[in-house]
């Protein structure tokens, strides 16, 4: 898998799951009902990379959202 040399945390959220990888990239999947995925709404079987400008050092999220937060590049 494309993530499997990174060292990362796993977050599942009911119905979508966020993976942030060390290397500061972000990958979303499942339900975007209300875009909480950041896939514009739709929703991804796969783990999709999210379009970030900059380093995702931390990531939260509830049903309607999801929040990043960006370190330096």
């Amino acid at each position: 898998m494309f993530w499997s040399s990174y060292s990362a945390k796993l977050i599942k959220f009911e119905w979508a799951v966020f993976l942030p990888v060390a290397d500061g990239k972000l990958y979303t999947w499942g339900s975007s009902s209300e875009g909480q995925t950041g896939q514009g709404g739709e929703d991804c079987n796969v783990p999709t990379h999210v379009q970030i400008k900059g380093k995702v050092v931390a990531v939260g999220c509830g049903y309607y959202h999801m929040a990043v937060v960006i370190g330096k590049s």
